[in-house]
């Protein structure tokens, strides 16, 4: 998350933490790229009622601006991926149990 500038930025001081905006510390282009990859995703995917990614988007668009929810979407997008390779799974936009992966083969959600 931090490589791609994806990550809150964090004041804390005593007990009192502070999540910000994003630290856009990270690489542009990977920034850039994932952004784009989630407008595609939402403007192509046929599952927008089961999709996990879509129904995360329209559940932070109701509180924030829609391209916050879009950023939001892509940091999501890039913790799939890296679970994904993590893992060696193939996508499920319906999502996967990743704790029946410890057991063998993750199922995916309904």
């Amino acid at each position: 998350m931090s490589y791609a500038g994806l990550a809150p930025r964090v004041n804390q001081s005593g007990s009192v933490t502070r999540m910000g905006h994003i630290t856009r510390a990270g690489s542009s282009n990977l920034r850039w790229i994932l952004v784009e990859a989630m407008h595609s995703h939402l403007m192509n995917c046929k599952a927008k009622d089961e999709c996990r990614l879509c129904r995360f988007h329209k559940r932070i668009e109701r509180r924030r601006k829609g391209k916050a929810a879009v950023v939001a979407g892509a940091a999501k997008l890039l913790r799939i991926m890296y679970w994904m390779l993590k893992l060696n799974l193939p996508y499920h936009p319906q999502g996967l149990d990743l704790r029946s992966a410890a057991e063998g083969e993750p199922r995916v959600l309904e």
